[in-house]
């Protein structure tokens, strides 16, 4: 079992939708699963990190679909 999450900025509607039919061909539905996560700009407000990393999410690539 690999709990792993990741974290990425999607630009556009488009780069979803290519994102998302990617992930299907690598996918296996009987061991794997992807879960996504809708970010409102109300809870990017409240995202914080530890540690020196970058804030969590730059302000001029955070798109809501």
């Amino acid at each position: 079992m690999n709990n792993s999450v990741f974290e990425i900025q999607v630009k556009s509607k488009a780069q979803k939708n290519a994102l998302e039919t990617e992930l299907l061909k690598l996918l296996k539905p009987k061991v794997d699963s992807l879960r996504f996560y809708h970010i409102c700009q109300n809870c990017v407000e409240k995202s914080w990190s530890l540690g020196e990393e970058a804030a969590p999410f730059e302000e001029s690539g955070i798109y809501f679909f």
